[in-house]
């Protein structure tokens, strides 16, 4: 695995060697062994531990396993407690949210200060299958379609290549120790439904279904790249900036395919959604405006204007 871990680095340019890598670690299956690679390949590393008290005494001990192991192995780690339910509850959010935007707020600062170039995280392929069909119960955008990017600014995630089995398989060969963490067996969160449930169902159908979402993964990559360079192509040639306001000439794009989909990735910033989008096409006199919670879209002539 470790051959494929490399590999996988290289083909995706991840980072290199040289570079200095933020480890996120849970002390669970996919953290360490996202760990033990990185010390088996002898990468500049350091371990970052987040403790978001939610599991009383397992909180606890996971982070106690992490300090441990890292001390034992001679490894910079950095823990931090976070008040998770406070936060999700001033900021109205929820668990998962909250415990996302904690973390990754916390991993950026952290490698600033430690000087890491990289956030690595232990996501694997069935956490991008899983994100897949959350994204599509919610509704997704073509970006939606990449699930969970390989490398974004500087978080990377190097086991995307790999399904749970390989990782388990890695661990057992290696001897290492992981903690369990019990609530993962349990419906209360959404990812966990699509996990215990949804999916069971779907290898019913297809038991390959790991191998052929893979692949499917890929296509809807490439998907999502031939959309975005569109609306590049579509910001380049039809917004510009004049006396502090955005103005979009659409005309030449009117008739383009999908050009209801381009303009609603561009307007999505700006709050605006799918219908607001379909009723702003809609409009055809001038002096409509068009309201989100944060902006305003004022038809003029052949142009809008998008003001805050």
């Amino acid at each position: 695995m470790l051959n494929d871990f490399l590999s996988y680095i290289n083909k995706q340019k991840l980072c290199t060697p040289t570079d200095s890598v933020l480890v996120a670690v849970s002390g669970g299956k996919d953290s360490m062994a996202l760990l033990h690679l990185f010390q088996a390949a002898k990468f500049k590393i350091k371990v970052a531990h987040c403790n978001f008290q939610l599991r009383g005494k397992e909180s606890d001990l996971d982070e106690e396993f992490v300090k441990q192991y890292c001390i034992e192995n001679k490894v910079d780690c950095f823990i931090k407690k976070f008040e998770t339910k406070e936060y999700a509850q001033s900021h109205k959010v929820s668990i998962e949210m909250a415990a996302r935007d904690l973390r990754y707020s916390w991993f950026r600062d952290l490698s600033l200060v430690q000087n890491c170039t990289f956030i690595a995280t232990g996501h694997h392929l069935n956490d991008t299958i899983e994100t897949l069909f959350l994204n599509f119960t919610k509704g997704l955008g073509p970006n939606g379609l990449k699930s969970i990017p390989f490398k974004s600014d500087n978080i990377i995630r190097p086991l995307l290549f790999a399904n749970s089995y390989q990782i388990s398989q890695y661990l057992s060969s290696n001897n290492l120790k992981w903690r369990e963490d019990f609530s993962n067996l349990e419906n209360e969160f959404q990812r966990n439904k699509i996990r215990n449930q949804v999916i069971p169902i779907l290898k019913e159908i297809n038991p390959g279904l790991e191998k052929t979402m893979a692949v499917n993964l890929h296509r809807f990559n490439d998907l999502a790249e031939i959309f975005n360079e569109t609306l590049k192509q579509f910001v380049n040639e039809a917004v510009f900036e004049e006396e502090n306001q955005w103005v979009i000439q659409p005309q030449k794009w009117l008739n383009s395919k999908g050009f209801h989909l381009i303009l609603e990735e561009f307007l999505k910033p700006f709050g605006f959604n799918y219908q607001q989008v379909t009723d702003l096409l809609a409009i055809q006199e001038s002096g409509k405006q068009m309201l989100s919670n944060s902006h305003a879209i004022q038809v003029g002539r052949g142009k809008w204007y998008l003001n805050p």
